[in-house]
Protein backbone atom coordinates (compact mmCIF):
# COMPACT_ATOMS: atom_id res chain seq x y z
CA UNK A 1 0.00 0.00 0.00
CA UNK A 2 2.84 2.60 0.63
CA UNK A 3 3.04 5.22 -1.43
CA UNK A 4 5.76 7.90 -2.21
CA UNK A 5 3.05 10.58 -0.29
CA UNK A 6 4.04 13.88 -0.63
CA UNK A 7 7.99 13.21 -0.75
CA UNK A 8 10.15 14.42 -3.43
CA UNK A 9 12.63 12.44 -5.39
CA UNK A 10 15.66 13.84 -3.34
CA UNK A 11 13.71 13.90 0.00
CA UNK A 12 12.71 9.90 -0.29
CA UNK A 13 16.41 9.06 -1.11
CA UNK A 14 17.77 10.99 1.99
CA UNK A 15 14.81 9.62 4.12
CA UNK A 16 15.67 6.14 2.89
CA UNK A 17 19.42 6.37 3.89
CA UNK A 18 18.22 7.89 7.56
CA UNK A 19 15.74 5.06 7.79
CA UNK A 20 17.94 2.31 6.91
CA UNK A 21 20.32 3.71 9.83
CA UNK A 22 17.56 4.36 12.32
CA UNK A 23 16.45 0.57 11.83
CA UNK A 24 19.82 -0.28 11.71
CA UNK A 25 21.36 1.54 14.34
CA UNK A 26 18.58 3.18 16.30
CA UNK A 27 17.47 7.01 16.39
CA UNK A 28 20.02 7.40 19.24
CA UNK A 29 23.23 6.15 17.70
CA UNK A 30 22.29 7.43 13.98
CA UNK A 31 24.08 10.72 13.19
CA UNK A 32 23.87 13.09 10.47
CA UNK A 33 27.49 12.24 9.17
CA UNK A 34 26.63 8.42 9.46
CA UNK A 35 23.76 9.28 7.21
CA UNK A 36 25.14 11.37 5.08
CA UNK A 37 27.67 8.60 4.44
CA UNK A 38 25.07 5.87 3.57
CA UNK A 39 25.01 7.97 0.54
CA UNK A 40 28.33 9.65 -0.20
CA UNK A 41 27.66 13.42 0.34
CA UNK A 42 29.27 15.38 3.14
CA UNK A 43 27.46 15.83 6.45
CA UNK A 44 26.63 19.61 4.96
CA UNK A 45 25.52 18.30 2.00
CA UNK A 46 22.43 16.84 4.30
CA UNK A 47 21.72 18.65 6.24
CA UNK A 48 21.10 21.13 3.95
CA UNK A 49 17.91 19.17 3.21
CA UNK A 50 17.36 18.21 6.79
CA UNK A 51 19.39 20.55 9.35
CA UNK A 52 19.07 17.95 12.13
CA UNK A 53 17.80 14.82 13.72
CA UNK A 54 14.79 15.86 14.92
CA UNK A 55 13.96 17.58 11.04
CA UNK A 56 14.69 13.56 9.79
CA UNK A 57 12.35 12.31 12.38
CA UNK A 58 9.77 14.82 11.89
CA UNK A 59 9.79 14.29 8.11
CA UNK A 60 9.39 10.37 9.00
CA UNK A 61 6.75 10.96 11.33
CA UNK A 62 4.99 13.01 8.85
CA UNK A 63 5.37 10.62 6.14
CA UNK A 64 3.54 7.98 8.09
CA UNK A 65 0.70 9.75 9.36
CA UNK A 66 0.01 10.81 5.95
CA UNK A 67 -0.39 7.20 5.19
CA UNK A 68 -2.18 6.12 8.06
CA UNK A 69 -4.50 9.00 6.45
CA UNK A 70 -4.50 7.03 3.27
CA UNK A 71 -5.05 4.12 4.59
CA UNK A 72 -8.05 4.88 6.64
CA UNK A 73 -9.36 6.43 3.25
CA UNK A 74 -8.52 2.96 1.52
CA UNK A 75 -10.82 1.20 4.32
CA UNK A 76 -13.40 3.62 4.66
CA UNK A 77 -13.62 3.36 0.64
CA UNK A 78 -13.64 -0.47 0.83
CA UNK A 79 -16.06 -1.26 3.64
CA UNK A 80 -18.67 1.01 3.57
CA UNK A 81 -19.54 2.08 7.34
CA UNK A 82 -15.89 1.22 8.70
CA UNK A 83 -16.39 -1.04 11.32
CA UNK A 84 -14.75 -3.57 12.19
CA UNK A 85 -13.40 -4.93 8.92
CA UNK A 86 -12.22 -1.50 8.06
CA UNK A 87 -10.12 -1.23 11.49
CA UNK A 88 -8.76 -4.76 9.99
CA UNK A 89 -8.12 -3.60 6.49
CA UNK A 90 -6.02 -0.77 8.61
CA UNK A 91 -4.68 -2.72 11.00
CA UNK A 92 -3.26 -4.85 7.63
CA UNK A 93 -1.78 -2.61 5.71
CA UNK A 94 0.07 -0.97 8.36
CA UNK A 95 1.61 -4.07 8.99
CA UNK A 96 2.23 -3.91 5.09
CA UNK A 97 3.47 -0.69 5.03
CA UNK A 98 5.98 -1.32 8.12
CA UNK A 99 7.27 -4.32 5.46
CA UNK A 100 7.71 -2.38 2.54
CA UNK A 101 8.26 1.23 3.25
CA UNK A 102 12.08 1.98 5.19
CA UNK A 103 10.78 5.27 5.86
CA UNK A 104 7.29 4.28 7.43
CA UNK A 105 9.40 1.27 9.63
CA UNK A 106 11.88 3.98 10.91
CA UNK A 107 8.98 6.19 11.89
CA UNK A 108 7.63 3.10 13.91
CA UNK A 109 11.16 3.14 15.48
CA UNK A 110 11.70 6.71 16.31
CA UNK A 111 8.21 6.79 17.89
CA UNK A 112 9.44 4.63 20.54
CA UNK A 113 12.65 5.90 21.30
CA UNK A 114 13.75 7.45 24.24
CA UNK A 115 15.91 9.63 22.96
CA UNK A 116 13.08 11.02 20.13
CA UNK A 117 10.13 11.18 22.74
CA UNK A 118 11.82 14.00 24.38
CA UNK A 119 12.09 15.81 20.62
CA UNK A 120 8.37 17.33 20.15
CA UNK A 121 7.47 15.31 17.00
CA UNK A 122 4.07 15.43 15.46
CA UNK A 123 1.81 13.81 18.10
CA UNK A 124 0.06 10.19 16.41
CA UNK A 125 -2.17 9.69 19.32
CA UNK A 126 -4.72 11.71 18.69
CA UNK A 127 -5.16 10.57 15.05
CA UNK A 128 -4.89 6.88 16.34
CA UNK A 129 -7.62 7.70 18.88
CA UNK A 130 -9.66 9.09 16.72
CA UNK A 131 -9.56 6.65 14.01
CA UNK A 132 -9.72 3.39 15.99
CA UNK A 133 -12.64 4.98 18.35
CA UNK A 134 -14.70 5.86 14.96
CA UNK A 135 -14.24 2.29 13.95
CA UNK A 136 -15.53 0.81 17.21
CA UNK A 137 -18.57 3.06 17.38
CA UNK A 138 -19.24 2.40 13.96
CA UNK A 139 -18.73 -1.50 14.66
CA UNK A 140 -21.58 -1.15 17.49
Amino acid sequence: MAKPSNLSATQRRLLDAASLEILERGYSASTLASIAARLGMTKGAYSYHYPSKRAIAVALVEHQIALLGESDLHARATYEGGGLRGLIDVILMIGENNAIDPIYAAASTVSVDPVALELALPDTFPFWHGMVASYLVEAI
